[in-house]
């Protein structure tokens, strides 16, 4: 249990207090989520850091095409931004990965979670007793399925929700983690007496 607490604990800064590496960890995220965004639509990246992050062997445009949903995202992604005052070093050839960040992971996604404050989107679900979830790509019911929440496992959010669905992250007795989107709004998440979580904590 100790090591599955570790494990969920290390991806909710909040708890240890607001530092100035957890501020450049979430400018980093939102960075790398912006950047796959506009990736995935094909773009050619210039910078250092973007040519090291992403392929640009099938890029296509220095100016690519979004879709009215992936410029919302774009946008809200650059007013956080802003709101934190980011300025991701793009000379570097890489980031300090931040807590529970995984690339492979995140590019598996076809939809990136945005981060924000964690007084507005953290908190952990201790064994969850609900019935089984499955992850999906992108936070609708026909995205990719790319993984699971089972009854034993332990979940925390860490980014905001996107059209009523919440990004998690999954951990196991094991350690070992999996993300992706899942529909929650059908549990009783905020009725104590109804939760289908052990613990919440946040």
């Amino acid at each position: 249990m100790m090591k599955l607490t570790r494990a969920i604990l290390a991806t909710l800064p909040f708890l240890a207090g607001w530092t100035s590496t957890a501020t450049a960890q979430i400018c980093e995220d939102l960075w790398f989520a912006r950047n796959a965004t506009i990736d995935q639509a094909g773009f050619c990246f210039s910078t250092p850091l973007g040519q090291a992050m992403f392929d640009n062997s099938d890029c296509t445009t220095t100016a690519p095409g979004l879709s009215k949903k992936e410029r919302r995202l774009v946008a809200r992604i650059r007013e956080i931004e802003a709101e934190f005052q980011c300025a991701v070093d793009n000379s570097i050839s890489k980031f300090d990965a931040p807590d529970g960040f995984s690339l492979e992971q995140r590019k598996s996604l076809t939809v990136q979670p945005i981060a924000g404050r964690s007084e507005e989107v953290e908190w952990a679900c201790f064994d969850y007793m609900g019935p089984a979830k499955v992850l999906r790509a992108a936070p609708k019911e026909t995205g990719e399925v790319i993984g699971a929440l089972a009854p034993g496992q332990s979940f925390a959010q860490t980014h905001s929700d996107w059209d009523r669905w919440t990004f998690i992250e999954v951990v196991d007795l094991a350690g070992a983690t999996q993300i992706g989107w899942v529909w929650l709004d059908d549990l009783e998440l905020d009725q104590p007496e109804q939760s289908v979580c052990r613990q919440i904590v946040g």
